[in-house]
């Protein structure tokens, strides 16, 4: 009995199977799984360079923390008092609205940390008096550049 091309035997009438399964469809679940698998690797890869991150910065959160020695004195958020224009003494708007920021920040992410919430001070900072100074058309670069720590 001699044997011809037949699906029984694997070979099909265009020679394109596998047993029952077409190789074409083979190819797709071999390239399906190939991408799920680096799909896999980089989701894990981005979850380990976060992580990598965080742990980094450990170290000079708490640099920060100690030598701003925030845990003793907290946040200072500026001067709660200042001059207005007749040379009375007011409640500083400034201030009250840093404050009142952080404070909203605060309830939105209330797993911030005390440093967390210094740099978002300092940003604030940094924020107003930039549109302070272009506000005024003022070029200069008066800012005092502290750095961090």
């Amino acid at each position: 009995m001699e044997r011809t091309a037949s699906p029984q035997y694997g070979l099909g009438s265009s020679g394109q199977t596998w047993g029952s399964v077409p190789r074409s469809r083979l190819r797709e679940k071999s390239l399906l799984l190939v991408a799920r698998a680096r799909s896999v690797y980089l989701c894990v890869r981005m979850q380990l360079r976060g992580l990598s991150s965080e742990l980094c910065s450990l170290a000079c959160r708490i640099q920060i923390l100690r030598k701003n020695r925030l845990a003793e004195f907290g946040i200072d958020s500026g001067p709660l008092f200042a001059k207005a224009s007749d040379g009375q003494l007011v409640l500083c708007i400034r201030t009250r609205a840093c404050t009142q920021d952080i404070r909203d920040f605060q309830k939105q992410y209330p797993w911030l940390s005390l440093t967390d919430l210094y740099l978002c001070q300092k940003s604030w900072a940094a924020g107003f008096e930039t549109c302070a100074r272009l506000a005024t058309g003022s070029d200069n670069q008066s800012r005092s550049n502290h750095t961090l720590p």
